[in-house]
């Protein structure tokens, strides 16, 4: 007899026996998408020295959720990689949970499949790899609408920049640098209202700064437009920008004067402005920018006095107004920015004096191609650089140089010095390049500068010293110029090991040559009539112009030898830890193009090993071109190149004032 309680009985246990098949399924479905995601794993390659993959949560790089889905992936150490597998053919789509996905610097070549179907992923990171424009990518990542940092810098990707990246309203970091990228700025990106960063540098970017983009992005903390091909006026609206820490609109084609605007930043800490066309005043509302740490404006045609407005500046740490048309003095205010240790004015117009306490607080000056008049008063106790070359600078070398025992790089040539050099200077005894070449220095070479031991480059040539060679001058230094002198006495046979390039041309020296001299790459003894050997011949003053011509190319090898240990002190900071080796003729960045072939032949290398060409550095860096620029500096871009020979090597191009200065060629011939 069929009971109400026996249906209910049957009931439940249908109920039952369906929930528990229900349940099989779904425990079935999680461990077949568990399993796809340690057999994605597995095709990688890059974890080949994990076995255990029922431990690939643990694996590093990689996180997983309380279920065991893979949530993390992180590049893993490049050490574990099997070169002979390859993730071109995984489909990524597998980690459905992925929240975090970087594959920075993996040696990709192309987008990897189903990035479009992470919904969840919050942060993508493909840096450093050889992803190019690819049909339907990176447009496609514009699905990631939960994205909030999105990093493709260091990659070959071209065409322009999608307008679906709009649809990213959640993104705080975009960073799309050193990339292809070309067109202009899609005005959809400023719909992108909660960005913080911002990095479309290294570029070849066009057009006007939109200034809706500007106008609405008002979180930017941090906007980096440099090394493209923005022309234009520096919009207004750059001052809704309120939260700016850092600025830079370098190495474009920007014109016009800079915006009064600009003072509206009040939260900004650096402003780079280099290598444009930016014409005007510097703006006195700058003055408001009390937080600012760096300022830079070099390479344009800002002219003016430097407005008093900027000794609010307490916190300016470096300030870099060189090659510009800026008249006037050197404010005696600038004493007063305590924090103040790198300070640039060169090729401007300013006269008159360096004031006598500017130079207390500095670690880096270089007032060169200035025209300054009078006496340096030396109180710099704290500086580790001094430029002040290529000026019309008089008067003595005082003797409290000798105090400034940080000073590692001292370039007082080109200029109208007088008297003797103090012997107080070998008390600099972390100096690595002195040069005081093309001056009116008389009287001996003091035996003190023996002392410099860390001594790379000494340069005293064209100037009228006299009396006889300290016999430790050539143990320490790799390039030494004495020529153009009185000198007389024997030449020193203590030749150091890392001694490559010695001119000791039109002196007076006398006596043998010293067993040795032939181990040094370059050595000139031209004119020196009074030595044992055909050394007579001897070419007037009137030629001394001449002469410097036929061989600057030699001293400029030599050099670059030098810039390579020199370099290698600061490079070692960053990751190129190889140097530099090249000088050539950097021409500002608007005018390289049309002047390129006109200085052509003031390019000159080192030859390294015997094996580096000329044409080998246009090869490597496929004619300089901005992807292969590593850095800029106060005279020059650096470049990377990877030689034929498998060689790394470090490039310095000049900026072209630089280039373009006959005295410059002659102080370093």
């Amino acid at each position: 007899m069929v009971t109400p309680t026996s249906i209910l009985i049957s009931f439940l246990l249908l109920f039952a026996i369906i929930e528990a098949r229900t349940h099989r399924k779904v425990v079935i479905s999680k461990l077949s998408q568990l399993d796809e995601e340690a057999h994605a794993l597995i095709l990688t390659g890059w974890w080949s020295n994990q076995h255990n993959i029922s431990n690939r949560c643990n694996w590093p790089g990689i996180r997983c959720n309380n279920a065991g889905s893979i949530t993390e992936i992180t590049s893993p150490p490049r050490k574990n990689y099997d070169t002979n597998n390859s993730s071109k053919d995984i489909d990524f789509s597998v980690f459905s949970n992925l929240v975090h996905l970087d594959l920075s610097d993996m040696e990709l070549y192309g987008f990897p499949k189903g990035l479009s179907d992470l919904k969840k992923l919050k942060s993508l990171n493909l840096s450093h790899n050889n992803l190019k424009d690819e049909p339907g990518s990176p447009s496609s990542l514009a699905n990631l609408t939960q994205l909030v940092m999105l990093d493709l810098s260091y990659n070959n990707i071209g065409g322009q920049i999608p307008n679906e990246f709009s649809m990213l309203e959640r993104l705080v970091k975009l960073d799309l640098s050193t990339n292809l990228f070309s067109g202009s700025i899609p005005l959809s990106l400023s719909h992108m209202s909660n960005l913080i960063y911002m990095n479309l540098s290294s570029n070849q970017l066009i057009g006007d700064l939109p200034a809706t983009i500007l106008t609405n992005l008002t979180n930017l903390e941090t906007l980096d437009l440099s090394l493209n091909r923005f022309s234009g006026l520096i919009p207004q609206e750059i001052g809704n920008l309120t939260d700016l820490l850092t600025l830079d609109l370098s190495l474009n084609n920007l014109v016009g004067p800079i915006p009064d605007q600009i003072g509206y930043l009040n939260n900004l800490t650096s402003l780079n402005l280099n290598s444009n066309s930016i014409n005007g005043s510097i703006p006195s509302s700058i003055g408001l920018l009390t937080h600012l740490e760096v300022l830079t404006i070099k390479d344009n045609q800002v002219g003016g006095l430097i407005p008093n407005e900027l000794e609010h500046l307490v916190r300016l740490k470096a300030l870099d107004l060189s090659y510009n048309a800026i008249l006037g003095v050197i404010p005696k205010w600038i004493s007063n920015l305590t924090e103040l240790d790198d300070i640039r004015l060169s090729g401007n117009q300013i006269s008159g004096y360096i004031p006598s306490t500017i130079l207390v607080h500095i670690s880096h000056v270089d007032l060169s191609t200035n025209k300054l008049i009078g006496n340096v008063p030396f109180q710099i106790s704290n500086v580790s650089y001094l430029d002040v070359s290529y000026n019309n600078l008089a008067g003595p070398i005082p003797e409290q140089i000798g105090y400034s025992n940080r000073l590692m790089f001292l370039h007082l040539d080109s200029n109208f010095f007088t008297g003797s050099i103090p012997s107080s200077i070998g008390l600099l005894t972390e100096m690595e390049m002195l040069t005081m070449g093309h001056n009116k220095i008389d009287g001996s070479i003091p035996k003190e500068i023996e002392n410099m031991s860390h001594l790379i480059a000494l340069d005293l040539t064209c100037n009228r010293l006299s009396g006889v060679i300290p016999s430790g001058l050539f143990v320490h230094p790799q390039f030494v110029d004495l020529s153009f002198n009185n000198l007389s006495g024997s030449i020193p046979s203590l030749l150091g090991k890392n001694l490559t390039h010695l001119d000791l041309g039109f002196n007076n020296l006398s006596g043998n040559i010293p067993e040795g001299l032939d181990s040094v790459t370059f050595y000139n003894l031209e004119c020196n009539p009074f030595l044992n050997g055909d050394y007579n011949n001897c070419q007037t003053q009137q030629n001394q112009s001449e002469y410097h011509k036929n061989n600057h190319d030699k001293g400029l090898s030599t050099l670059a030898l030098v810039l390579i240990v020199v370099a290698s002190v600061f490079v070692s900071f960053g990751s190129i830890g190889i140097g530099i080796c090249v000088l050539c003729a950097r021409h500002r960045r608007r005018k390289l193009e049309e002047k390129e072939a006109k200085h052509g032949d003031l390019f000159c290398i080192w030859n390294y090993d015997g094996k580096i060409a000329f044409e080998d550095i246009v090869e490597a860096t496929e004619d300089f071109h901005i992807r292969y620029c590593i850095g800029t500096g106060a005279y020059g871009s650096v470049y990377k190149a990877e030689l034929p020979s498998g060689k790394t090597i470090a490039l310095k191009k000049l900026h072209n004032s630089e280039s373009e200065n006959p005295s410059f060629y002659k102080s370093f011939c």
